[in-house]
């Protein structure tokens, strides 16, 4: 009896050792990368041909964006996710600035040159292109 009692121990603590174990295992969703802080950078419409710079004040709270950006003619607010090194972004302008165009943006976080770059897209037709944001 003595016997099968410990046996029984034994097999328990392995046994649960191994749940540890492979709760320790899971993947972790962990955002590796941030946005957090200040950006300026351009913005060119390739099918139009023009472009305009942007300052883009960026909040993050695990995989969601937040923050404010301003241009030389529209302020709004901005909208996004992360996910690696992956940024989406929307920019909203703000009601009194008389715009109604949002602009989608998908860009690759660069750490080690502290850059987004990527396309974008508007509501408007005809308005679409590349972007480059460099860390403040």
């Amino acid at each position: 009896m003595k016997k099968t009692l410990a046996l029984f121990a034994v097999a328990t603590v392995l046994l649960l050792g191994s749940c540890s174990k492979k709760e320790n295992m899971k993947p972790q969703n962990k955002i590796a990368a941030t946005v957090v802080g200040s950006w300026k950078g351009s913005v060119n419409n390739t099918v139009e041909g023009t472009s305009y710079y942007i300052n883009v004040t960026l909040k993050q709270s695990a995989d969601s964006i937040s923050g404010v950006f301003l241009t030389y003619a529209v302020n709004g607010n901005v909208k996004g996710s992360i996910s690696a090194d992956s940024v989406f972004l929307t920019l909203i302008p703000a009601a009194s600035s008389g715009y109604d165009e949002v602009d989608t943006f998908k860009g690759i976080l660069n750490t080690a040159s502290d850059q987004i770059s990527g396309t974008f897209k508007s509501t408007v037709p005809g308005i679409s292109g590349t972007f480059n944001f460099k860390k403040e």
